[in-house]
């Protein structure tokens, strides 16, 4: 992975996004091998739900740790359609906004495009596929400085292991430009899921990531992290005095969450997230770097 370390911090600096012409270089792509006649339905999905996250500003100290209750909702249009025996392309259309109850400038609105392939490796239930896939958001912030675009692609490989559960694994990287170079975001990641059904066709998963680049911190001015960083800028969504430092780390999230079916086509889901992230070694200058956030997420899920 590539990134820009200037010799010294410096402040802040907007710019216009990198990645806008991504939707038609994907729609060109899509174009060229979507059948004139696929046969396929479309799907419909929608979630309404709230999160509560104990460190939004993903800072060190107690005193710059900031809590926020989120209120989101989504939807997607999905078109799945089954080129060859066994495989299935995939091309969504959704959003996802997410209102701040706390910080108005964490506000945001996702509208993106997203495109898989997946290719069973047999036949029957229990045999075992891989996947590709990328996804292209945009990411509208009442906060402009936050304002950009996120670009993901990734591959996976799962299997059912026994009709009550399966695994998958994961591994791919994701680029996030923002109008101020100080929250862009640029990682590796890589990881694994599994899941098991209970009474009742009550779902139990969990997972564990490992992800690697960039991380944007905001506190009160502190030498440290002025040290640390690769770039520095006012971020005013916490107060006149925070600012926010992009860093580099190293970060690890465990996930456990629970799906319960309230109807053929609906669930609710509760899930909860905790996520430790060290500073690049090379760039630390205290001993304990640890940026400790979790997160509690409860949504309604309904396919139409």
């Amino acid at each position: 992975m590539t990134t820009r370390i200037p010799t010294a911090p410096t402040a802040g600096t907007r710019k216009g996004s990198g990645m806008q012409p991504a939707p038609v270089l994907l729609a060109i792509v899509l174009a060229s091998v979507l059948p004139s006649e696929p046969r396929a339905e479309w799907i419909f999905d929608a979630e309404a739900g709230s999160g509560y996250e104990d460190n939004v500003s993903r800072a060190d100290l107690s005193r710059d740790k900031e809590s926020d209750i989120a209120i989101l909702a989504a939807g997607s249009a999905g078109w799945p359609f089954h080129p060859t025996e066994g495989s299935t392309l995939t091309l969504t259309g959704g959003f996802r906004s997410a209102f701040s109850t706390t910080f108005s400038g964490l506000t945001n609105h996702a509208p993106g495009l997203s495109v898989s392939f997946r290719q069973k490796l047999g036949l029957g239930a229990f045999a075992p596929f891989i996947q590709a896939g990328g996804r292209y958001d945009l990411q509208i912030y009442e906060d402009d400085l936050r304002e950009g675009a996120y670009a993901e692609i990734d591959a996976l490989f799962g299997k059912r292991v026994s009709e009550r559960w399966g695994f998958k694994t994961e591994a791919g990287v994701s680029r996030r430009d923002a109008d101020s170079e100080v929250f862009d975001q640029h990682a590796v990641f890589a990881g694994i899921h599994a899941d098991i059904a209970l009474i009742g066709e009550i779902e139990l998963y969990a997972g564990y990531r490992l992800r690697i680049g960039d991380v944007t911190s905001s506190a009160i001015p502190d030498s440290y992290l002025a040290k640390a960083s690769k770039e520095i800028a006012p971020d005013e969504v916490f107060g006149d005095r925070v600012r926010a430092y992009l860093l580099e780390g190293t970060s690890h999230g465990l996930q456990v969450g629970v799906s319960w079916p309230v109807s053929d086509r609906a669930s609710i889901d509760a899930a909860y997230e905790y996520v430790v992230t060290s500073i690049d070694p090379e760039r630390d200058v205290k001993d304990e770097p640890d940026y400790q956030h979790s997160r509690l997420h409860v949504s309604y899920l309904h396919r139409f």
